[in-house]
């Protein structure tokens, strides 16, 4: 019998437990970036193991990448890197592709297939990174490469807690509010947002390098949304500029739920459309319009959390 782990406030944890959006994980996969699991003795409601995951045989195809099958049932196919079953949102069935390693499942699992974890469980998975002040979360959007993870980077050195980079889990409360839940706690960075940081040159390499966050830049438990950012890139203006967003403006493209087609498939669409619905009702939303070069990161923080 392994020996328990134990956590830094002095609870024991067994070895592959982790915490993400509140959940208690076992995964046979490394996880970089999780919490051990320290909150109260339960079976896990996540058990990720390794084995053969087809699609189920009453599979119907959604997209090149995706099955859904009957009983809550998703199949996710990513050609060399691996195949995923998830199945009722309890269980994640691996199938390693010949020579990937588990850096990139664990990039794909984090990434692409939780989302789809927290549609089959009732929670929304918002585009977006979040961090926390003083308990209250600020969320950044926008379209790919505007600099969401670099300002998100940029605020927990001032002071900020990170929720989640790239994506954060949104969960309804019983009095019609909503939480936003801690993920992963590290930023993923593109090259040249080192320079802008204040960060030493990363070595050369493809794609973006996933920083680990401190922990006392790490949220730790479950935050309100208070403001939302949709950032967007303005080569003409000398500065950033904020400009305020009606919430039906903001909630008009639905880019903001990650796979807002597949909840539609899985028949809980209407959950995801009221969870964004309470999203923008508790947040001051914000056209945040990044101006000026270089990359300006202190006057666009100060114009977002000054916005009115």
């Amino acid at each position: 019998m392994q020996d328990a782990a134990r956590a830094p406030d002095g609870k024991d944890v067994r070895p592959g437990d982790h915490d993400l959006f509140g959940w208690r994980v076992r995964s046979a996969l490394p996880l970089a970036g999780l919490r051990p699991w320290t909150g109260p003795e339960r079976s896990p409601d996540l058990t990720i193991r390794f084995g053969k995951a087809g699609p189920p045989g009453d599979a119907r195809i959604f997209s090149p990448a995706i099955a859904i099958g009957a009983g809550a049932s998703v199949f996710v196919a990513i050609p060399r890197v691996g195949r995923f079953a998830i199945r009722k949102g309890s269980t994640v069935v691996i199938e390693r592709a010949d020579g990937a390693p588990d850096s990139a499942l664990s990039a794909l699992l984090l990434n692409e297939v939780m989302p789809i974890v927290c549609l089959l469980r009732g929670l929304v998975p918002l585009r977006a990174s979040a961090v926390a002040f003083h308990g209250e979360a600020v969320l950044l959007a926008g379209m790919p490469g505007v600099g969401k993870s670099t300002l998100a980077a940029h605020l927990l050195g001032q002071g900020g807690r990170l929720i989640g980079d790239g994506f954060c889990a949104a969960k309804p409360d019983r009095d019609d509010g909503v939480t936003l839940w801690p993920g992963v706690g590290a930023v993923q960075l593109w090259a040249d947002s080192f320079a802008p940081l204040g960060l030493p040159s990363p070595p050369p390499g493809p794609g973006r390098l996933a920083m680990p966050v401190r922990a006392d830049a790490w949220q730790t438990t479950p935050a309100r949304p208070r403001r939302l950012a949709i950032i967007a890139e303005d080569r003409t203006a000398p500065t950033s500029t904020a400009v305020h967003l009606p919430p039906g403006h903001a909630m008009r493209p639905r880019t903001l739920v990650v796979g807002w087609r597949l909840a539609h498939a899985l028949g809980c669409e209407s959950g995801a459309f009221a969870t964004l619905a309470a999203v923008l009702a508790e947040t001051t939303c914000i056209q945040l319009r990044r101006g000026g070069t270089p990359f300006d990161l202190s006057t666009m923080a100060r114009v977002l959390m000054e916005a009115k």
